[in-house]
């Protein structure tokens, strides 16, 4: 016997007269043993998935729960990650000696799979609202000290600002993108956002109420508006390497200062990558903000 064709429609009516439940002629009542009519009983078996997508679901499942714990988890990692780090790189001073490019990129690119990692587990869990995000995350945030902070893999990238910056300008110059001018107009802005954030940073308080009055709030507005294009344009620089191919300059996405009242989390997810990226660019750009320096 032929089968009979694929109608959508038909296959809806099926779907549809499955999800009303059994008939009462297919069911003796409450207190009467279960039983299905042999019309039922082939209608289920033609339209009830196959074990391999039952399967799948299953492990779709088990995944989206798990998710929560192996992204605190690897934030976890991350922490420890960069404590190992730091530990490393201050021996290798004592010995009055540089870590090598070699051996950083390891750590770097370490932290980077890390990352990656943590990012898949908090799509798999929906763990994407800011909140969420912040809240598992926060192991991997183990200080806010600056001094600590400048010694993290993400700040010590800073030492190869220039090598990867003239890598992506000669990738933008070599391609035929209708927007390589204003890719390399973004690249070669990158210091004035920093510029314009470190005056303000190392402004002395009579400077401050000079410009900006004594209440201060218009002083603190300005700062964290000026910081916050220095984290946009970080992370800006961060898309045109992945998009020209050539190495990020950090591992990772930063978040800027948006909002009020926010939950402890986020606040302090956002007060660890204010301080990653000002030590970020105060060590990418140690010879040109020499003279900026606190006064």
């Amino acid at each position: 016997m032929e089968r009979e064709p694929n109608h959508p429609e038909k296959q809806r009516a099926k779907w549809e007269e499955l999800a009303k439940g059994p008939s009462t002629a297919e069911t003796p009542g409450k207190l009467g043993k279960e039983r299905t009519s042999p019309k039922t009983a082939e209608r289920n078996k033609n339209t009830a998935p196959p074990e391999w997508v039952r399967s799948v679901l299953d492990s779709f499942q088990q995944q989206k729960a798990e998710a929560p714990g192996l992204a605190k988890e690897k934030a976890k990692d991350i922490a420890t990650l960069n404590q190992q780090f730091i530990k490393r790189n201050k021996q290798i001073r004592e010995g009055n000696h540089f870590m090598s490019k070699k051996e950083f990129l390891s750590w770097e690119d370490d932290y980077a799979t890390e990352w990656r990692f943590l990012q898949e587990y908090l799509q798999d869990g929906n763990l994407t609202t800011t909140e969420k995000e912040a809240e598992v995350e926060t192991p991997m945030l183990f200080t806010l000290d600056k001094d600590v902070i400048g010694e993290t893999i993400e700040v010590q990238a800073g030492e190869y600002y220039r090598e990867r910056s003239r890598a992506l300008r000669d990738a933008i110059r070599a391609s035929d993108n209708p927007k390589k001018e204003a890719d390399l107009k973004t690249v070669d802005d990158f210091f004035t956002s920093v510029y314009r954030h470190a005056e303000l940073r190392y402004m002395t308080i009579d400077e401050q109420r000079s410009k900006y009055g004594s209440e201060g709030g218009q002083y603190d507005a300005a700062r964290t508006s000026a910081h916050n294009n220095v984290i946009d344009h970080l992370n800006e620089l961060n898309d045109l390497a992945r998009k020209y191919s050539t190495t990020p300059f950090t591992p990772r996405k930063f978040w800027k200062s948006i909002g009020t009242n926010q939950a402890e989390s986020v606040a302090r997810r956002m007060k660890y990558d204010r301080g990653v990226v000002e030590e970020y660019y105060t060590l990418a750009f140690s010879r040109e903000l020499e003279d900026l320096g606190p006064k």
